[in-house]
Protein backbone atom coordinates (compact mmCIF):
# COMPACT_ATOMS: atom_id res chain seq x y z
CA UNK A 1 0.00 0.00 0.00
CA UNK A 2 1.28 3.27 -0.87
CA UNK A 3 2.40 5.99 2.04
CA UNK A 4 -0.61 8.28 1.04
CA UNK A 5 -3.29 6.04 0.76
CA UNK A 6 -2.38 4.47 3.57
CA UNK A 7 -2.69 8.14 5.97
CA UNK A 8 -5.97 8.62 4.08
CA UNK A 9 -7.26 5.65 5.45
CA UNK A 10 -5.95 7.11 9.00
CA UNK A 11 -7.49 10.33 8.22
CA UNK A 12 -10.79 9.52 7.15
CA UNK A 13 -11.87 6.01 9.28
CA UNK A 14 -13.94 7.24 12.24
CA UNK A 15 -12.27 5.83 15.55
CA UNK A 16 -14.06 2.56 16.93
CA UNK A 17 -14.92 2.38 20.72
CA UNK A 18 -11.99 3.41 22.60
CA UNK A 19 -9.49 1.47 23.61
CA UNK A 20 -6.16 3.55 23.78
CA UNK A 21 -5.07 6.74 25.18
CA UNK A 22 -2.33 8.55 23.07
CA UNK A 23 0.15 11.02 25.11
CA UNK A 24 -2.14 11.36 28.42
CA UNK A 25 -1.19 8.32 30.35
CA UNK A 26 0.45 10.53 32.85
CA UNK A 27 -2.91 12.53 32.90
CA UNK A 28 -5.04 9.63 33.25
CA UNK A 29 -6.61 8.89 36.45
CA UNK A 30 -6.26 5.44 36.88
CA UNK A 31 -7.44 4.59 40.51
CA UNK A 32 -10.86 6.20 42.76
CA UNK A 33 -10.13 4.10 45.36
CA UNK A 34 -10.63 7.76 47.08
CA UNK A 35 -14.26 7.91 46.35
CA UNK A 36 -15.57 7.13 49.89
CA UNK A 37 -18.24 10.37 49.29
CA UNK A 38 -19.74 12.28 46.20
CA UNK A 39 -16.50 14.50 44.53
CA UNK A 40 -16.31 16.55 41.71
CA UNK A 41 -13.53 17.37 39.24
CA UNK A 42 -13.19 18.66 35.48
CA UNK A 43 -11.57 17.63 32.52
CA UNK A 44 -10.54 20.87 30.44
CA UNK A 45 -8.77 21.18 26.62
CA UNK A 46 -9.64 22.87 23.76
CA UNK A 47 -11.81 21.67 21.04
CA UNK A 48 -10.95 19.03 19.29
CA UNK A 49 -8.17 18.05 21.55
CA UNK A 50 -9.69 15.10 22.67
CA UNK A 51 -12.26 15.38 25.51
CA UNK A 52 -14.78 13.30 24.82
CA UNK A 53 -12.81 10.67 23.64
CA UNK A 54 -10.44 10.85 27.02
CA UNK A 55 -13.95 10.27 28.81
CA UNK A 56 -14.96 7.04 26.68
CA UNK A 57 -11.76 5.78 27.33
CA UNK A 58 -12.27 6.07 30.74
CA UNK A 59 -15.67 4.61 30.44
CA UNK A 60 -14.11 1.65 28.73
CA UNK A 61 -11.09 0.98 31.18
CA UNK A 62 -13.31 1.38 34.55
CA UNK A 63 -16.60 0.25 33.55
CA UNK A 64 -15.25 -3.43 35.38
CA UNK A 65 -14.98 -1.72 38.68
CA UNK A 66 -17.38 1.00 38.35
CA UNK A 67 -21.10 1.93 37.51
CA UNK A 68 -19.92 4.39 34.56
CA UNK A 69 -22.35 6.84 33.09
CA UNK A 70 -21.82 9.39 30.29
CA UNK A 71 -24.33 12.24 29.71
CA UNK A 72 -23.62 14.48 27.07
CA UNK A 73 -25.71 17.26 25.08
CA UNK A 74 -27.48 18.06 28.05
CA UNK A 75 -27.99 21.92 26.76
CA UNK A 76 -29.52 21.08 23.55
CA UNK A 77 -33.32 21.94 24.72
CA UNK A 78 -34.40 25.58 25.18
CA UNK A 79 -36.98 24.64 27.67
CA UNK A 80 -36.12 23.77 31.26
CA UNK A 81 -38.32 20.66 31.92
CA UNK A 82 -37.68 18.93 28.76
CA UNK A 83 -33.98 19.53 29.28
CA UNK A 84 -34.04 17.50 32.77
CA UNK A 85 -36.25 15.18 31.31
CA UNK A 86 -33.95 14.86 28.38
CA UNK A 87 -30.75 14.91 31.17
CA UNK A 88 -32.30 11.67 32.98
CA UNK A 89 -33.50 9.68 30.25
CA UNK A 90 -29.90 9.69 28.92
CA UNK A 91 -28.49 8.86 32.05
CA UNK A 92 -30.99 5.68 31.93
CA UNK A 93 -30.49 4.61 28.90
CA UNK A 94 -26.58 5.17 29.07
CA UNK A 95 -25.20 1.59 28.07
CA UNK A 96 -25.21 -0.47 24.77
CA UNK A 97 -26.29 -3.91 26.59
CA UNK A 98 -28.59 -2.28 28.48
CA UNK A 99 -26.87 -3.40 31.65
CA UNK A 100 -28.25 -0.29 33.83
CA UNK A 101 -31.38 -0.08 32.30
CA UNK A 102 -34.75 -0.17 34.58
CA UNK A 103 -35.69 -3.07 33.09
CA UNK A 104 -32.60 -5.06 33.86
CA UNK A 105 -32.43 -4.15 37.66
CA UNK A 106 -36.23 -5.39 37.68
CA UNK A 107 -35.08 -8.37 36.61
CA UNK A 108 -32.50 -8.54 39.23
CA UNK A 109 -35.04 -7.58 42.02
CA UNK A 110 -36.74 -10.14 40.77
CA UNK A 111 -34.08 -12.56 41.04
CA UNK A 112 -33.59 -11.01 44.90
CA UNK A 113 -37.34 -12.15 45.29
CA UNK A 114 -37.32 -15.74 44.00
CA UNK A 115 -33.99 -16.68 46.51
CA UNK A 116 -35.72 -15.25 48.95
CA UNK A 117 -39.26 -17.00 49.08
CA UNK A 118 -37.07 -20.07 48.60
CA UNK A 119 -35.19 -19.17 52.15
CA UNK A 120 -37.93 -18.14 53.94
CA UNK A 121 -41.07 -20.05 52.39
CA UNK A 122 -43.31 -17.58 52.39
CA UNK A 123 -45.15 -15.56 49.80
CA UNK A 124 -43.50 -12.48 50.29
CA UNK A 125 -40.37 -11.72 52.47
CA UNK A 126 -40.39 -8.19 53.79
CA UNK A 127 -38.65 -5.72 53.02
CA UNK A 128 -36.24 -5.75 56.30
CA UNK A 129 -35.56 -9.72 55.47
CA UNK A 130 -34.85 -8.35 51.72
CA UNK A 131 -31.79 -6.13 53.19
CA UNK A 132 -30.84 -8.59 56.05
CA UNK A 133 -30.11 -11.68 54.11
CA UNK A 134 -28.33 -10.85 50.67
CA UNK A 135 -24.91 -9.15 51.45
CA UNK A 136 -24.70 -7.09 48.37
CA UNK A 137 -27.92 -5.29 49.09
CA UNK A 138 -27.31 -4.03 53.12
CA UNK A 139 -26.36 -0.76 51.28
CA UNK A 140 -30.39 -0.24 50.84
CA UNK A 141 -30.83 -0.29 54.44
CA UNK A 142 -28.94 3.40 54.29
CA UNK A 143 -30.01 4.08 50.87
CA UNK A 144 -33.57 3.50 50.29
CA UNK A 145 -35.03 4.11 47.14
CA UNK A 146 -38.41 5.00 46.23
CA UNK A 147 -37.79 3.45 42.63
CA UNK A 148 -36.81 0.27 44.02
CA UNK A 149 -39.54 0.04 46.60
CA UNK A 150 -42.20 0.65 43.90
CA UNK A 151 -40.75 -2.58 42.00
CA UNK A 152 -40.11 -4.87 44.17
CA UNK A 153 -44.00 -3.78 46.08
CA UNK A 154 -45.16 -4.92 42.43
CA UNK A 155 -42.52 -7.42 40.86
CA UNK A 156 -45.24 -10.27 40.99
CA UNK A 157 -47.71 -8.08 39.04
CA UNK A 158 -46.61 -8.09 35.48
CA UNK A 159 -48.90 -5.65 34.11
CA UNK A 160 -48.16 -2.92 36.56
CA UNK A 161 -44.19 -3.54 36.54
CA UNK A 162 -43.86 -3.12 32.56
CA UNK A 163 -45.95 0.43 33.38
CA UNK A 164 -43.23 1.06 35.95
CA UNK A 165 -40.21 0.04 33.89
CA UNK A 166 -41.26 2.50 31.22
CA UNK A 167 -42.98 5.32 33.92
CA UNK A 168 -39.07 5.10 35.21
CA UNK A 169 -37.09 5.12 32.26
CA UNK A 170 -38.56 8.41 31.63
CA UNK A 171 -41.14 7.38 29.10
CA UNK A 172 -44.63 9.32 28.65
CA UNK A 173 -47.19 7.69 29.89
CA UNK A 174 -49.17 6.67 27.07
CA UNK A 175 -52.93 5.65 27.43
CA UNK A 176 -55.35 5.85 30.10
CA UNK A 177 -54.59 2.11 31.06
CA UNK A 178 -50.71 3.01 32.52
CA UNK A 179 -52.75 6.31 33.81
CA UNK A 180 -54.63 4.35 35.81
CA UNK A 181 -52.50 2.22 36.96
CA UNK A 182 -49.56 4.58 37.95
CA UNK A 183 -52.54 6.58 39.66
CA UNK A 184 -53.49 3.41 41.88
CA UNK A 185 -49.66 3.29 42.76
CA UNK A 186 -49.66 7.08 43.99
CA UNK A 187 -47.82 8.28 40.75
CA UNK A 188 -50.52 9.77 38.79
CA UNK A 189 -48.34 12.23 35.96
CA UNK A 190 -47.59 12.18 32.59
CA UNK A 191 -43.59 11.68 33.30
CA UNK A 192 -41.47 10.71 36.42
CA UNK A 193 -39.66 14.08 35.85
CA UNK A 194 -42.22 17.09 36.19
CA UNK A 195 -40.47 19.63 37.91
CA UNK A 196 -36.79 20.20 39.32
CA UNK A 197 -37.80 18.30 42.62
CA UNK A 198 -38.77 15.20 40.77
CA UNK A 199 -35.09 15.40 38.54
CA UNK A 200 -33.15 15.73 41.90
CA UNK A 201 -35.16 12.87 43.65
CA UNK A 202 -35.19 10.09 41.02
CA UNK A 203 -31.77 11.11 39.90
CA UNK A 204 -30.73 10.42 43.38
CA UNK A 205 -32.85 7.38 43.99
CA UNK A 206 -31.85 5.98 40.13
CA UNK A 207 -28.04 6.25 41.01
CA UNK A 208 -28.33 4.79 44.65
CA UNK A 209 -30.52 2.14 43.25
CA UNK A 210 -27.63 0.99 40.72
CA UNK A 211 -24.96 1.19 43.75
CA UNK A 212 -27.15 -1.14 46.22
CA UNK A 213 -27.46 -3.79 42.94
CA UNK A 214 -24.08 -3.72 42.74
CA UNK A 215 -22.23 -2.89 45.20
CA UNK A 216 -19.69 -0.28 42.90
CA UNK A 217 -18.88 3.28 43.20
CA UNK A 218 -20.44 5.41 40.35
CA UNK A 219 -19.00 7.80 37.98
CA UNK A 220 -20.81 10.13 36.34
CA UNK A 221 -19.14 11.89 33.07
CA UNK A 222 -20.81 14.95 32.00
CA UNK A 223 -19.46 16.35 28.53
CA UNK A 224 -19.58 19.34 26.99
CA UNK A 225 -20.52 21.92 29.64
CA UNK A 226 -19.34 24.23 27.53
CA UNK A 227 -23.14 24.50 25.82
CA UNK A 228 -24.32 25.93 29.13
CA UNK A 229 -22.99 29.25 27.50
CA UNK A 230 -24.42 31.94 25.45
CA UNK A 231 -23.26 34.74 24.07
CA UNK A 232 -24.33 37.91 22.16
CA UNK A 233 -23.53 41.04 23.10
CA UNK A 234 -21.63 39.80 26.30
CA UNK A 235 -20.81 36.64 27.26
CA UNK A 236 -23.30 34.86 29.81
CA UNK A 237 -25.02 31.90 31.33
CA UNK A 238 -28.56 31.92 30.00
CA UNK A 239 -31.37 31.16 32.34
CA UNK A 240 -32.02 27.43 31.55
CA UNK A 241 -27.92 26.59 31.49
CA UNK A 242 -27.97 28.18 34.79
CA UNK A 243 -31.25 26.35 36.07
CA UNK A 244 -29.51 22.91 34.59
CA UNK A 245 -26.56 23.76 36.38
CA UNK A 246 -28.10 24.41 39.51
CA UNK A 247 -30.37 21.06 39.29
CA UNK A 248 -27.07 19.21 39.47
CA UNK A 249 -25.88 20.81 42.37
CA UNK A 250 -28.86 20.13 44.05
CA UNK A 251 -27.68 16.05 43.12
CA UNK A 252 -24.35 16.73 44.09
CA UNK A 253 -25.74 17.66 47.41
CA UNK A 254 -28.10 15.60 48.08
CA UNK A 255 -26.54 11.90 46.91
CA UNK A 256 -24.96 9.88 49.51
CA UNK A 257 -23.57 7.07 47.87
CA UNK A 258 -19.90 7.18 46.81
CA UNK A 259 -20.07 8.82 43.47
CA UNK A 260 -17.25 11.01 41.25
CA UNK A 261 -19.20 13.83 39.44
CA UNK A 262 -16.44 14.84 36.27
CA UNK A 263 -17.35 17.34 33.98
CA UNK A 264 -16.03 17.73 30.36
CA UNK A 265 -15.49 21.45 29.38
CA UNK A 266 -12.91 24.23 27.62
CA UNK A 267 -10.89 25.40 29.99
CA UNK A 268 -11.93 29.10 28.80
CA UNK A 269 -15.74 28.01 29.42
CA UNK A 270 -15.04 26.50 32.48
CA UNK A 271 -13.92 30.35 33.93
CA UNK A 272 -17.01 32.14 32.34
CA UNK A 273 -19.24 29.69 34.11
CA UNK A 274 -16.93 30.24 37.46
CA UNK A 275 -18.25 33.66 37.13
CA UNK A 276 -21.91 32.99 36.61
CA UNK A 277 -22.22 29.85 38.98
CA UNK A 278 -19.87 29.56 42.06
CA UNK A 279 -22.50 27.46 43.44
CA UNK A 280 -22.15 25.31 41.25
CA UNK A 281 -18.40 25.27 40.52
CA UNK A 282 -17.12 25.24 43.80
CA UNK A 283 -18.43 21.54 43.61
CA UNK A 284 -15.95 20.72 41.20
CA UNK A 285 -12.63 21.55 42.30
CA UNK A 286 -11.35 18.28 43.62
CA UNK A 287 -9.33 17.46 40.61
CA UNK A 288 -8.40 19.62 37.41
CA UNK A 289 -7.52 17.49 34.71
CA UNK A 290 -6.32 19.60 31.51
CA UNK A 291 -5.13 17.80 28.42
CA UNK A 292 -1.97 18.71 27.01
CA UNK A 293 -1.47 20.36 23.72
CA UNK A 294 1.46 20.16 22.69
CA UNK A 295 2.17 16.72 20.72
CA UNK A 296 5.55 14.71 20.65
CA UNK A 297 7.04 12.93 17.75
CA UNK A 298 5.76 9.98 19.36
CA UNK A 299 2.40 10.46 20.05
CA UNK A 300 1.82 11.13 16.67
CA UNK A 301 3.32 7.95 15.16
CA UNK A 302 1.65 5.62 18.18
CA UNK A 303 -1.72 7.57 16.94
CA UNK A 304 -0.97 6.73 13.25
CA UNK A 305 -0.25 3.21 14.64
CA UNK A 306 -3.72 2.41 16.63
CA UNK A 307 -5.37 4.32 13.64
CA UNK A 308 -3.94 1.55 11.54
CA UNK A 309 -4.42 -0.90 13.17
CA UNK A 310 -8.19 0.23 13.54
CA UNK A 311 -8.79 1.30 10.00
CA UNK A 312 -5.91 -1.41 8.05
CA UNK A 313 -5.52 -4.56 10.47
CA UNK A 314 -3.69 -6.13 7.84
CA UNK A 315 -1.01 -3.65 7.11
CA UNK A 316 2.38 -3.58 8.90
CA UNK A 317 2.85 -0.95 10.50
CA UNK A 318 6.47 -1.41 11.50
CA UNK A 319 7.27 -2.97 8.20
CA UNK A 320 6.49 0.48 6.53
CA UNK A 321 8.62 2.14 9.13
CA UNK A 322 11.72 -0.27 8.57
CA UNK A 323 11.31 0.62 4.49
CA UNK A 324 11.17 4.11 5.69
CA UNK A 325 7.67 4.44 3.91
CA UNK A 326 6.53 6.17 6.87
CA UNK A 327 9.38 8.25 8.92
CA UNK A 328 10.33 10.16 11.86
CA UNK A 329 10.32 13.13 9.89
CA UNK A 330 7.08 13.04 9.08
CA UNK A 331 5.32 12.59 13.20
CA UNK A 332 7.45 15.26 14.05
CA UNK A 333 6.45 17.96 11.53
CA UNK A 334 3.08 16.64 12.14
CA UNK A 335 3.97 17.07 16.12
CA UNK A 336 5.43 21.07 15.53
CA UNK A 337 2.44 22.05 13.69
CA UNK A 338 -0.89 20.61 16.07
CA UNK A 339 -2.02 21.57 19.34
CA UNK A 340 -4.69 19.18 18.83
CA UNK A 341 -5.80 15.79 17.62
CA UNK A 342 -8.39 17.42 15.03
CA UNK A 343 -5.26 18.89 13.96
CA UNK A 344 -3.35 16.32 13.75
CA UNK A 345 -6.26 14.41 11.80
CA UNK A 346 -6.38 17.40 9.22
CA UNK A 347 -2.76 17.84 8.60
CA UNK A 348 -2.30 13.43 8.16
CA UNK A 349 -5.25 14.44 5.29
CA UNK A 350 -3.49 17.36 3.81
CA UNK A 351 0.00 15.68 3.81
CA UNK A 352 -2.01 12.37 2.14
CA UNK A 353 -3.65 14.56 -0.46
CA UNK A 354 -0.16 16.35 -1.49
CA UNK A 355 0.12 19.10 0.38
CA UNK A 356 3.00 20.42 2.40
CA UNK A 357 3.41 20.51 5.77
CA UNK A 358 5.07 24.29 6.08
CA UNK A 359 6.86 25.19 8.77
CA UNK A 360 7.83 23.57 11.57
CA UNK A 361 8.76 25.79 14.00
CA UNK A 362 6.49 25.20 17.05
CA UNK A 363 3.29 27.19 17.34
CA UNK A 364 4.07 30.09 13.86
CA UNK A 365 2.26 28.21 11.79
CA UNK A 366 1.34 31.73 9.79
CA UNK A 367 -1.13 30.39 7.05
CA UNK A 368 -4.46 29.09 7.33
CA UNK A 369 -6.52 27.51 4.58
CA UNK A 370 -9.69 28.53 3.72
CA UNK A 371 -11.06 25.40 4.81
CA UNK A 372 -8.87 25.50 8.31
CA UNK A 373 -10.40 29.13 9.11
CA UNK A 374 -14.18 27.64 8.43
CA UNK A 375 -13.39 24.84 10.68
CA UNK A 376 -12.20 27.20 13.52
CA UNK A 377 -14.83 29.97 13.09
CA UNK A 378 -17.36 26.50 13.34
CA UNK A 379 -15.27 25.42 15.98
CA UNK A 380 -15.58 28.59 18.21
CA UNK A 381 -19.31 29.10 17.30
CA UNK A 382 -20.14 25.31 18.81
CA UNK A 383 -19.11 26.22 22.03
CA UNK A 384 -20.30 29.52 22.41
CA UNK A 385 -23.40 29.27 20.11
CA UNK A 386 -23.69 33.16 19.28
CA UNK A 387 -20.76 36.04 18.59
CA UNK A 388 -20.42 38.68 17.22
CA UNK A 389 -17.12 38.34 14.55
CA UNK A 390 -14.66 40.36 16.79
CA UNK A 391 -15.62 37.66 19.48
CA UNK A 392 -15.28 34.99 17.18
CA UNK A 393 -11.63 35.69 16.56
CA UNK A 394 -10.76 36.68 20.07
CA UNK A 395 -12.15 33.73 21.56
CA UNK A 396 -9.57 31.50 19.41
CA UNK A 397 -6.39 31.47 19.29
CA UNK A 398 -5.58 30.40 16.12
CA UNK A 399 -7.95 33.02 14.27
CA UNK A 400 -6.01 35.95 16.80
CA UNK A 401 -2.67 35.30 15.54
CA UNK A 402 -3.99 35.45 11.77
CA UNK A 403 -5.79 37.91 12.81
CA UNK A 404 -4.29 40.65 14.81
CA UNK A 405 -6.31 43.77 13.68
CA UNK A 406 -10.43 44.08 14.95
CA UNK A 407 -10.32 46.02 11.59
CA UNK A 408 -9.14 42.92 9.61
CA UNK A 409 -12.25 40.34 9.80
CA UNK A 410 -12.52 37.50 7.32
CA UNK A 411 -16.02 38.78 6.02
CA UNK A 412 -15.78 36.08 3.21
CA UNK A 413 -15.20 33.57 5.25
CA UNK A 414 -18.44 34.25 7.33
CA UNK A 415 -20.28 34.98 3.86
CA UNK A 416 -19.47 31.79 2.39
CA UNK A 417 -20.56 29.75 5.95
CA UNK A 418 -23.98 31.33 5.89
CA UNK A 419 -24.50 30.68 2.05
CA UNK A 420 -23.62 27.29 3.00
CA UNK A 421 -26.52 27.26 5.80
CA UNK A 422 -23.64 26.39 8.86
CA UNK A 423 -24.62 29.47 10.52
CA UNK A 424 -27.09 32.16 10.87
CA UNK A 425 -26.09 35.95 10.85
CA UNK A 426 -28.35 39.09 13.01
CA UNK A 427 -27.41 42.36 12.08
CA UNK A 428 -27.80 45.21 14.60
CA UNK A 429 -29.35 48.06 13.94
CA UNK A 430 -27.10 50.14 15.86
CA UNK A 431 -23.75 49.85 14.75
CA UNK A 432 -24.77 47.75 11.56
CA UNK A 433 -22.35 44.63 12.94
CA UNK A 434 -23.58 41.27 12.57
CA UNK A 435 -23.95 38.41 15.50
CA UNK A 436 -23.25 34.70 14.21
CA UNK A 437 -24.96 31.66 15.19
CA UNK A 438 -24.29 28.15 14.54
CA UNK A 439 -26.79 26.28 12.76
CA UNK A 440 -27.86 22.50 13.33
CA UNK A 441 -26.23 21.48 10.13
CA UNK A 442 -22.84 23.40 11.27
CA UNK A 443 -22.96 21.29 15.03
CA UNK A 444 -22.91 18.30 12.91
CA UNK A 445 -20.22 19.46 10.42
CA UNK A 446 -17.80 20.18 13.67
CA UNK A 447 -19.23 17.03 15.23
CA UNK A 448 -17.71 15.14 12.03
CA UNK A 449 -14.23 16.66 12.04
CA UNK A 450 -14.00 15.72 15.67
CA UNK A 451 -14.66 12.50 15.47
Amino acid sequence: MEKTDLLKIVASTPPKQPDYLIGEKDNYIKSFESIKQPLGGTIQGVPGNGKTHFIRYAKTQLKADYNVFVIEDMFQQSDFKTALQAIYKRLIKNDSDDSHSIKNLAQKISQIDVKLKKLYGKEKPTLFEWQEEVEYYSALKRFPSRILTSLRDNIDDKQKIEVLISFFSGEDVKNNAQKKILKDLNLDRKNVIESESDFVDYFVDYIELVYALTNKPTLIFMDEADRALLTTNKILLPKVGFQILDSLREVFNKIRTPTFFAIGTTTQAWKLIETSSEAFTRRFNTFQLILKEEKTAKDVRDFIKVRCEEAAPKIDFEGMISAKILNEELFLRISLLANTWRQVIDLINNYANGETLGRTDRKKVNELSREELQLEILSTLYIFRALKGVQIINNNSRLTSFYPSKKDLPTSVFNNLYKQKLIDRFKDTKDGSYTYQITPAGEEFVKKKNQ
